[in-house]
């Protein structure tokens, strides 16, 4: 019986130290500079953004800090938000972007809408696609941990 006992209480502190670990990753998966590699219209089509990463190095990024703020740009402005991050149902929401007001070009608005309607991402590696209310997609790679 005592045989018994011990195995049920060693498989309980494995499942639980296993548990604490998994959840700590999922917590950190967003943190850090991520960089726009592809744009999805209402159309449903994935395309590279406007403009290009060789174009324009620093457009289309965004880093989430671990105190729930992001930094990043668009095509044309500077932005800062908020984020609120639920990993168990894998939602994201930014309920304001602030920053500068500079004329966007058409990828700049797109960027800016889906991040402002954000509902949920999914991770894949170092990847990210996070998507809005109106169904556009944002498709980002790692490019700094924090």
């Amino acid at each position: 019986m005592e045989i018994k006992t011990f195995l049920a209480l060693l498989l309980l502190v494995i499942v639980g130290c296993s548990c604490s670990k998994t959840d700590k990753d999922t917590d950190t998966i967003l943190y850090g500079t991520w960089k726009l590699i592809g744009i999805q219209g209402q159309d449903g089509k994935m395309r590279e953004p406007n403009p290009t990463e060789k174009e324009c190095p620093k457009c289309f990024t965004i880093t989430f800090r671990k105190n729930n703020t992001l930094e990043g740009k668009s095509s044309s402005n500077d932005i800062i938000a908020s984020y609120i991050l639920n990993t168990k149902e894998a939602t994201l929401t930014i309920p304001y972007i602030g920053g500068t007001e500079v004329m966007e070009n058409e990828d700049g608005n797109i960027f800016r809408e889906c991040l402002i309607g954000t509902t949920h991402y999914v991770v894949d590696n170092n990847k990210v696609t996070i998507t809005n209310n109106k169904q556009q997609s944002l498709s980002l790679k790692k490019i700094n941990a924090l």
